[in-house]
């Protein structure tokens, strides 16, 4: 249902949420050389770590759309920071177990699918009747914004050899 009046605040934290989700998707591709270099990860399961998101995203992103449809969106966005928090926090913890890192991207990964559902419907549910074209390209940007945030932030620690800063900052 569209509003009267736009509450951009609404808008904006639903296109924030899509950028965090596209963040932690990206983050992994800067610091993946790195990180095969100083773990010596098995390149095929270097592989997964960067693809597992989308396996995630064919598995379980109707089954959530659909359970958001009946139980609404409110728990699912502390599960999706649940998720991402022990997501990050396994890789931080263990990161020489490339298993484990991999188990931690796919709790990213349901994270992400998450948010990426949430971000347009909190930036809908926030926009008036005349902007919603406005709103519409907004909530589109998410996913190169959260590209961009990674690509600008990466160089910065990578160059100090430091991977984790990223994993903190998401």
């Amino acid at each position: 249902m569209v509003q009267a009046r736009t509450d951009w605040t609404g808008v904006a934290f639903g296109v924030w949420l899509g950028v965090l989700a596209a963040y932690h998707q990206f983050k992994i591709p800067a610091a993946m050389p790195l990180l095969l270099d100083r773990f010596q990860y098995d390149h095929a399961l270097a592989g997964g770590v960067m693809s597992v998101y989308a396996l995630a995203g064919l598995v379980f992103s109707l089954k959530i759309g659909r359970s958001m449809q009946r139980h609404g969106s409110g728990g699912f966005l502390g599960v999706a920071f649940f998720l991402f928090g022990a997501g990050s926090c396994a890789m931080l913890a263990w990161p020489e177990n490339g298993w484990l890192v991999l188990a931690g991207r796919a709790l990213e990964g349901v994270g992400f699918i998450v948010l990426a559902i949430l971000c347009s419907f909190y930036a809908n549910l926030s926009v008036g009747a005349r902007h919603v074209a406005l709103a519409a390209a907004l909530v589109a940007t998410w996913i190169p914004l959260g590209q961009l945030l990674a690509s600008l932030t990466a160089p910065v620690f990578l160059a100090r050899d430091m991977w984790e800063p990223l994993w903190w900052l998401g």
